[in-house]
């Protein structure tokens, strides 16, 4: 048994005490006024009350002391002070008693304390019964009150533990939904994983095999260059030899040339020397005449007058460099040529340079 359930049966027990003890009450307090009604009926008849309403005093007493049974217990439930609801129910209380000990008060051969005793104890018992009931109401409506509190708070707590459960259980759905659509995607992605795993280690092996077919292939290309290197070097080498062997051998037939060159030049320089020292010796009649006429004529330079081939040779002989820069001063100085004619030696040198360059180059 939970304490909701506990609580319930605690309530329906207080309730169905309460309505036993509220029924015994009235009980009493019905037979009491039946009692109180016959039993003051005479001495109020007898003291000049009419007797249509002398039964009313002590109905109206027990009536008053109904109000003050009723309303005790009601204001206690609320915490509420009786204030004169507690006068109701003493003043009630002694009219109800005076009523009904009014006979043997006013006996004829004076009070009779036996019968005020004896007529005293219904309305004490009355009005005990009322104190106790109303003494036991509201000490059981308060534990009641107290007990429907708790309930309530325990209906709360069950409600919101319904509430907190239902909400748990939709939580717990959805989250078995989720775990169930997370659970399908995994074996998705662990199918995928799987595919891309082969794929991955096929191309791993593909990628294994030609990386060792283009090491063999590198290697064999390795070996095919080492091999044409080591041939190109031979070949290299022997036509270094060869191209080595050729500029010796033009060399030497060049060196043969021009020292030949240079020594015919020598000879035919030395040739017009000894020419022109001789001319320089004799008398020069066209020079005595043009004095003699008083009209001079511009002397020789002195040297033996040289052809064109001649000084051409020379001129290759001091420079065979088409892009040497050859002035008309420079020509005349070698030669002995005049300006005039030092241009036109200057052409043909280069023109006879250019040719020999390209003889040498094609004989290379």
């Amino acid at each position: 048994m939970n304490s909701r359930q506990y609580l319930e049966t605690e309530i329906a027990r207080g309730t169905t005490s309460l309505k036993r003890v509220t029924w015994f009450v009235w009980s009493a307090a019905v037979l009491v006024m039946i009692y109180g009604i016959f039993v003051s009926f005479g001495p109020l008849k007898n003291h000049g009350v009419p007797e249509g309403v002398a039964w009313m005093p002590s109905l109206a007493a027990d009536a008053a002391m109904c109000v003050a049974i009723i309303a005790g217990p009601v204001l206690a439930a609320f915490d509420l002070t009786a204030g004169w609801i507690s006068a109701l129910r003493v003043g009630a209380a002694f009219t109800t008693w005076a009523l009904q000990t009014a006979g043997p008060w006013l006996a004829d051969g004076g009070v009779d304390w036996a019968g005020v005793g004896l007529h005293s104890l219904p309305p004490l018992l009355l009005f005990l019964t009322a104190e106790g009931a109303s003494s036991y109401m509201r000490k059981l409506g308060g534990a009641l009150t107290k007990k429907r509190l708790e309930l309530a708070g325990a209906e709360q707590d069950d409600a919101d533990a319904r509430a907190h459960r239902a909400e748990a259980d939709a939580k717990l759905r959805s989250t078995a939904a989720e775990l169930t659509a997370a659970r399908a995607e995994v074996e998705s992605l662990v199918g995928r994983l799987a595919a891309v795993t082969e794929k991955a280690d096929a191309d791993k092996a593909e990628a294994t095999r030609t990386a060792e077919h283009r090491e063999a292939e590198i290697g064999e290309l390795r070996i095919a260059l080492t091999a044409e290197r080591e041939g190109r070097t031979a070949d290299a080498r022997e036509a270094e030899n060869r191209r080595t062997g050729d500029l010796a051998e033009l060399e030497q037939r060049l060196t043969a040339d021009h020292e030949n060159a240079v020594r015919a030049i020598k000879d035919k320089h030395r040739e017009a020397l000894t020419a022109a020292r001789a001319e320089k010796g004799a008398v020069s009649l066209t020079a005595y005449r043009n004095r003699a006429t008083g009209n001079p004529r511009p002397a020789t330079s002195g040297k033996a007058e040289l052809t064109d081939e001649d000084a051409v040779q020379m001129m290759l002989t001091a420079h065979d460099d088409p892009a040497h820069p050859w002035s008309k001063n420079g020509v005349r100085t070698l030669t002995g040529v005049g300006l005039g004619r030092a241009e036109k030696l200057i052409g043909l040198w280069h023109t006879a340079a250019t040719e020999k360059a390209n003889r040498k180059a094609v004989g290379e």
